[in-house]
């Protein structure tokens, strides 16, 4: 029997199985090139249908994943929207960019509302103590809390650039072009060139200033027995009363542009506000108007220098060019609950609003109006 030749048989197996690498690896290039290619086409198909994947290094695609929510935020809780002037807005903004610790900051926009930055508050008052309290063009006024200690003030001359104390001086005289700063526990006027302070020491607990900036100091003040005084400041530093007929259960607001005509607005119903006329400097009334509202407490006047009367409840917002006779009911995208009628130093009018978020609408007239709201 002829013997069997094994070598040559494992010669022939082997050249039969050996891979022609060049032809393999020549292949492989092509299905990778392939493969990158139909990915780059299915991402192209997705955004352009307004979608979006992610690719990842195997070659998977699926859906990105939710946008991340803000960083940094204006809450209804912390702050409403304060005007500088027409160009300059503040309000306190929850910083969470350092998380997982947020810090009070201040919002501030220079442009009328169309860009914001975030600035540092003093660093011990980072701690959701803070709050502001008014601001007028570059100076802006602030409170910290301390719980059962006495608080701190601060001031900034600069858009919230640096802070400085704010020291509480005493005045004969306060002029009438300093903005006024207002409290739970005081009223006041503050220097805008240094954010010091000067508090009114009127009869009574001071309310609210209710005069035009730069046009005279007029006062509403309430006694314990619950009257209502309108308070005019005097060379020296008093100040003359004038007791008016309204208790201050019903009083909401009042507004003045010489100390002569005066607007005074009240409300002795859940659902009605009565407006009243005075034009002898408060000493006798005739009621004008009477409107049906939803939520008609805590409702605020704005005179502008044209003569147009702005009425705000907490729901609505109304306005009135025949003198408080007849109101309009506008659009209720201006007006939310918590809102703040200003005219402003300078020229000029605002709406702040604090809910349902803080925004604040501006005015150069009275008429026509842009609102906006902090945005990052």
């Amino acid at each position: 029997m002829r013997e069997r030749d094994y070598a040559g048989l494992v010669e022939v197996v082997s050249r039969a199985v050996r891979a022609d690498w060049p032809d393999v690896t020549a292949r492989a290039a092509r299905r990778n090139r392939l493969r990158r290619a139909f990915g780059a086409l299915a991402a192209a198909v997705v955004l352009g249908a307004g979608g979006s994947v992610l690719v990842t290094s195997g070659g998977d695609e699926r859906p990105s994943p939710p946008p991340l929510p803000p960083r940094v935020v204006v809450s209804p809780d912390r702050s409403t929207v304060l005007t500088g002037d027409l160009d300059r807005f503040y309000a306190v903004a929850d910083d969470c960019r350092d998380d997982p610790a947020c810090r009070a900051g201040l919002a501030v926009s220079t442009d009328r509302g169309v860009t914001w930055a975030v600035r540092p508050v003093p660093a011990t008052a980072a701690n959701g103590t803070f709050r502001l309290v008014a601001a007028s063009g570059r100076t802006v006024l602030a409170l910290q809390s301390l719980g059962a200690a006495e608080p701190v003030w601060w001031a900034s001359t600069d858009e919230g650039a640096t802070w400085h104390r704010s020291r509480e001086i005493r005045r004969d005289a306060v002029p009438d072009d300093w903005p006024v700063f207002r409290t739970i526990e005081e009223l006041g006027a503050f220097d805008p060139r240094t954010g010091d302070r000067v508090p009114f020491r009127v009869p009574g607990w001071a309310y609210r200033s209710v005069g035009p900036p730069g046009g005279g100091r007029w006062l509403v003040t309430f006694s314990e027995q619950r009257d209502v005084s309108l308070a005019k400041a005097r060379p020296g530093g008093d100040w003359s009363t004038t007791r008016l007929p309204f208790d201050a259960a019903e009083f909401c607001d009042l507004v003045t542009p010489d100390g002569r005509l005066v607007y005074a607005l009240t409300s002795d119903t859940i659902r009605t506000l009565d407006l009243h006329v005075s034009r002898d400097g408060g000493r006798t009334w005739r009621r004008t108007a009477t409107l049906s509202d939803p939520l008609p407490s805590r409702s605020t006047l704005l005179l502008t220098a044209d003569g147009t009367l702005y009425l705000a409840s907490q729901l609505r917002l109304y306005r009135s060019t025949d003198g408080g006779r007849t109101f309009t009911a506008l659009d209720p995208a201006a007006p939310r609950k918590e809102t703040v009628l200003t005219a402003v130093p300078g020229g000029g009018y605002t709406i702040s609003n604090r809910l349902p978020s803080p925004q604040v609408s501006w005015s150069t007239d009275g008429r026509t109006w842009t609102s906006v709201r902090p945005a990052f």
